[in-house]
């Protein structure tokens, strides 16, 4: 029974999801314009998918290591970004501006 219970809650919550990212997508490709401001920061955004490690993205965007670590901290900071289920930065919303 407690288990139902959750799996409803679950469920609940994710539609309460879905419909906040309806209604502030807006909002939100505004905000991520405004850091998303070069075509590296973009290629950062779209790498942060919770399986690539900050190495990794730094790689395949074609800029420094450090570069990525302070864009992630930047997003992270808005909560645009949090740790995927390995550590590794992921996008909160699939949002491409």
């Amino acid at each position: 029974m407690q288990e139902r219970i959750l799996e409803e809650l679950l469920d609940e919550v994710s539609q309460i999801r879905k419909l906040l990212t309806i209604v502030f997508t807006d909002r939100i490709s505004e905000a991520l314009t405004s850091k998303l401001s070069t075509k590296g920061r973009k290629d950062i955004w779209r790498l942060l998918d919770g399986k690539r490690s900050t190495s990794d993205i730094a790689e395949q965007s074609g800029t420094s290591l450090r570069t990525v670590q302070a864009v992630v901290k930047e997003l992270r900071d808005e909560g645009l970004v949090s740790d995927g289920p390995r550590g590794n930065p992921k996008r909160v919303i699939d949002v491409h501006p």
